[in-house]
């Protein structure tokens, strides 16, 4: 009898993305989850939920997911899945914890369970370009 081959199993490692702004931790934790804020500095609509269970989305449906926790001022997690992930492509998710600095807040990102390589190196950059950056900017303005 043959042995059968198996295709190896690739593992994916989570984002984890720190950094300190200098805003407290309510003022982060709004613009993360105020769908105003989130308009304003991503520049396109975006929801969270205000309970865990229920609906998150961003860049207009881009991405979607559901609301794990939400804990204010201190932390937030949600499923995330992007438009372009076939159905049976299981969430990923991305938690925030928040804690409060002498100079404002450190913000740490961790973005576990993607399903590829691929979509570990595209996301890892454009968390910085496209949320973390923005979403710094205009809490600067904010301050």
């Amino acid at each position: 009898m043959a042995a059968r081959k198996t295709k190896p199993v690739v593992r994916v490692p989570s984002i984890r993305i720190t950094l300190e702004v200098s805003a407290t931790p309510a003022q982060v934790f709004r613009a993360l989850t105020d769908s105003k804020a989130i308009q304003t500095w991503s520049g396109a609509p975006g929801r969270v939920a205000r309970k865990a269970g229920g609906r998150f989305s961003m860049w207009d449906g881009w991405n979607t997911g559901r609301v794990l926790l939400r804990r204010p001022p201190t932390s937030l997690a949600y499923t995330w899945r992007t438009d372009g992930w076939a159905s049976e492509t299981a969430d990923s998710v991305v938690r925030w914890k928040l804690v409060r600095i002498r100079t404002g807040t450190r913000v740490t990102l961790v973005h576990s369970r993607l399903p590829s390589l691929r979509e570990y190196r595209d996301h890892k950059g454009g968390w910085m370009t496209y949320f973390l950056k923005p979403m710094e900017r205009y809490l600067k303005t904010r301050a």
